[in-house]
């Protein structure tokens, strides 16, 4: 099973988002950028650039949903979009390394 879908079929949103499977998806993140670093001049610069543009988007979203959780922390609400953002940034990458290894 590749790495990518390990991670998402690992956080589901109707389990209660906290910190431990915040910082899973920071890894898993992490893990994904550094093998996508490694096929980077595989891809296209079109690719690349809407990528880099995509993930710009999505860690501001992750920011800014941070930022309300400080001011309400057990909103269910924002918890599982927390969750989501961080699945889509997963997938997202997950979808690039696919097409990376055409």
């Amino acid at each position: 099973m590749p790495l990518a879908n390990t991670y998402c079929d690992a956080f589901g949103t109707k389990a209660a988002f906290g910190f431990n499977a915040e910082k899973e998806y920071e890894r898993a993140t992490t893990e994904l950028m550094a093998a996508l670093e490694a096929h980077r001049s595989t891809l296209p610069p079109e690719t690349l650039n809407r990528l880099d543009e995509n993930l710009r988007t999505i860690d501001q979203a992750l920011t800014q949903i941070r930022e309300a959780l400080r001011d309400d922390p057990g909103s269910p609400q924002l918890n599982r979009l927390l969750a989501s953002t961080h699945e889509k940034k997963v997938d997202t990458l997950a979808r690039v390394l696919r097409l990376a290894s055409l």
